[in-house]
């Protein structure tokens, strides 16, 4: 079963998010501080990460970071009332993968961690492969039109900016 941390201090949002979780089939752990969140994300695995910015004791900005330091790709949504946009940039560079501010439309929070799980789910799957085939051969792009990337020996990109290391 997927396990998702939700840290949220209002006890009926809290409540609400775990309900829709656990409906869907997932297992979420409730925390109601961010510290609290902390604890609980050392002590036991997690899939996923949903939390509030403004908590007593730790804010969501901190968990995060804190969370990415020791998982960076884990998915981690944030759900507040920070609406402006240094508070969306700072929750982006603090590792957030996406930002829903509330009040927030269930089924769209719903779709938003289905998608970042399954996101996160290719991600391991490509890491996984990766590991498996072995080093491949660099590929660089880069500037305008260019990319930068690895790529397995013998694949052909068909693309006029590549460039081989």
């Amino acid at each position: 079963m997927i396990r998702i941390l939700v840290a949220e201090d209002d006890s009926a949002m809290n409540k609400l998010v775990c309900n829709m979780l656990t409906d869907k089939g997932y297992e979420p752990v409730a925390c109601f501080d961010g510290a609290q969140a902390m604890r609980e994300f050392e002590r036991q695995p997690f899939d996923m990460v949903i939390t509030d910015i403004m908590m007593p004791n730790a804010d969501g900005y901190r968990l995060a970071e804190e969370v990415r330091q020791t998982d960076k790709h884990i998915p981690i949504l944030f759900m507040t009332a920070l609406d402006d946009k240094l508070s969306q940039q700072r929750g982006f560079r603090s590792g957030a993968d996406d930002y829903v501010t509330k009040p927030f439309d269930a089924d769209i929070l719903l779709l938003r961690v289905e998608a970042l799980l399954r996101r996160a789910n290719i991600e391991r799957s490509r890491e996984l492969q990766n590991r498996r085939k072995g080093p491949g051969t660099r590929l660089r792009f880069g500037g305008a039109g260019r990319v930068f990337g690895r790529g397995l020996p013998g694949n052909r990109v068909e693309q006029p900016a590549l460039q081989r290391d």
